[in-house]
């Protein structure tokens, strides 16, 4: 028997009093970003709780009385709960009181009723088995890992690999034969030239003898040409065959060269254009990166990466308070999509400028979700680590910026866009958040193998791809500039070690199927 640590849900009501921030759009009845924050609890009672009676808790330094609180460990049928306030969602409030407009943004204080959910861990005993064998007998199907263990995500850039649709060792082989075969023509050609013409006549005689079988020799000399002949034909042949087999190796190699190999094209992208801007806006400060970057064909773009400095707070704070460690895929699909749940709201300024930039720039569909990928791709590459940083927070680590002590080693999507600093996972996080907000299919792409993340989206391409639903999601590279649709770094090119993953984050209930796993007594509330 093996224990596994697995979550249950406590339902909280109660009394609370903060401050209210929202960003409206008069065309719209409905704000387009709502938060509260610097919360303070004055009652609260729960419901459809399961009591656990034997685990430990973690000390808690807030004070309840203060202005001020983030966090509040409260004890309710004899049990401590650790609530996090920065996710608590404000049912009814009375007010906001003295509410003050900075453009289409309102701030102000109120008091109400709140409602809250808090992750409870317990232990099970579940029986041990053996790891399941890969499943890869049906094409159709998209490819599972099914075994058992901790899932890794890579923490190393892939570089782009160039290919000008000629295989090496295939067409180019091929092309080297004829160059050869063209050389020593005219290398023969030069010879005679500077022989003279003399020796041209014997050469010619020498290959009528040959061509001959000796005949003009006599007998002896017809002996002598036809094994001489038959050495120059043998020897003629075999160059002739040696250079139909290259020619043919090579058309082969180029026809049976990977699709996703044969899309890229060698563009020289230069690199990104990036200005940092930090707006004071009523008691908050909005972060803004001005980004301007090429695409694969070559084409200009711009946009502005917006963030409440308040919002990246909420995100870190919240994604601090999950169990650090998850031993399944299926707990990451769970975590994946909590977290593009949970900051939905704090990527409304950058879904708003995706769709501007779409119509200011007149992009189709297609065009759009191609130049937000390669905006992703023009970020340089950064370590996100679990750890702290080798050679300390924000120096270079092996050839790249280090981002130290985050939770499960991912800078959540608010987190992304205010600083910048990403690696596979969270790159693809942030876009599969803001392309699903705009009305894409998409997906994660994880592997445990590889130790890898990228993203999967539907649309017109060749290359590599995963079927799920009906729908073919192809691959789509984030940590490094020139990766094209489709195409996936041959180290990372077995697709029976890539498994598609289908976030839930519209599912109220997607948490209950399979809690996320806790190696240390924590409750979140969200």
């Amino acid at each position: 028997m093996a224990r596994r640590t697995e979550l249950r849900r406590i339902h909280f009501t109660g009394t609370c009093s903060g401050k209210y921030h929202a960003t409206r759009n008069p065309r719209l009845s409905r704000p387009l970003h709502e938060e509260v924050y610097d919360l303070t609890i004055t009652e609260f009672e729960g419901r459809n709780c399961e009591v656990i009676t034997e685990r430990e808790h973690e000390a808690f330094t807030h004070d309840l009385s203060a202005e001020e609180v983030t966090g509040a460990l409260c004890e309710w049928e004899g049990q401590l709960y650790r609530m996090q306030l920065a996710e608590v969602r404000v049912a009814t409030a009375e007010g906001p009181e003295g509410v003050s407009k900075e453009g289409q943004d309102s701030f102000g204080q109120f008091h109400g009723t709140f409602t809250a959910v808090v992750m409870v861990p317990y232990e099970v005993f579940v029986p041990e088995a053996d790891p399941e064998p890969l499943d890869v007998e049906d094409d159709d199907e998209p490819r599972t890992w099914t075994g058992t263990g901790p899932l890794n995500r890579v923490e190393v850039p892939v570089a782009p690999t160039w290919s000008d649709g000629c295989a090496t060792g295939g067409c180019w082989e091929a092309v080297g034969w004829l160059l050869t075969i063209l050389f020593w023509l005219v290398a023969a050609i030069a010879l005679i030239g500077l022989i003279g013409v003399a020796p041209l006549v014997l050469l010619v005689l020498l290959v009528a003898l040959l061509l001959s079988g000796g005949g003009i020799l006599g007998g002896a000399g017809e002996a002598i040409g036809r094994v001489l002949g038959g050495i120059l034909q043998f020897l003629l042949g075999l160059l002739a065959v040696g250079v139909l087999l290259s020619v043919l190796a090579g058309l082969f190699s180029f026809l049976k060269e990977r699709p996703d190999e044969r899309l890229r094209e060698r563009t020289e992208q230069q690199e990104l254009e990036t200005q940092e801007d930090q707006l004071v806006v009523g008691e908050d400060t909005l972060i803004r990166h001005h980004l301007r970057w090429q695409d694969h064909g070559g084409q200009w773009h711009s946009m502005n990466w917006e963030v409440f400095r308040s919002h990246m707070r909420a995100s870190l704070n919240h994604l601090d308070s999950i169990a650090r460690h998850l031993p399944s895929e299926e707990d990451w699909r769970q975590l994946y999509g909590h977290l593009a749940r949970t900051d939905s709201l704090h990527l409304s300024r950058l879904v708003s400028a995706a769709r501007e930039l779409g119509t200011r720039e007149g992009l189709d569909r297609n065009q759009l979700a191609h130049a937000l990928t390669t905006c992703v791709q023009s970020i340089p590459y950064s370590w996100v680590l679990e750890e702290p940083c080798p050679n300390g927070e924000g120096r270079e680590w092996d050839g790249h910026p280090c981002k130290g002590e985050m939770p499960f080693g991912l800078n959540p999507p608010a987190g992304f866009v205010g600083d910048l600093r990403g690696d596979c996972d969270t790159r693809v996080l942030l876009l599969h958040a803001v392309l699903e907000e705009l009305g894409y299919d998409v997906a994660v792409m994880l592997s445990q193998r590889y130790r890898h993340a990228m993203l999967g989206i539907v649309l017109p391409g060749r290359g590599s791809s995963l079927m799920h639903g009906g729908q073919r999601y192809y691959f789509y590279e984030t940590t490094s500039r020139g990766f094209r649709l489709g195409y996936i770094h041959p180290q990372n090119a077995d697709l029976r070690y890539w498994r598609l993953l289908k976030l839930d984050r519209d599912n109220p209930n997607f948490d209950n199927p399979s809690p996320w796993n806790s190696s240390r007594p924590s409750t979140t509330a969200s």
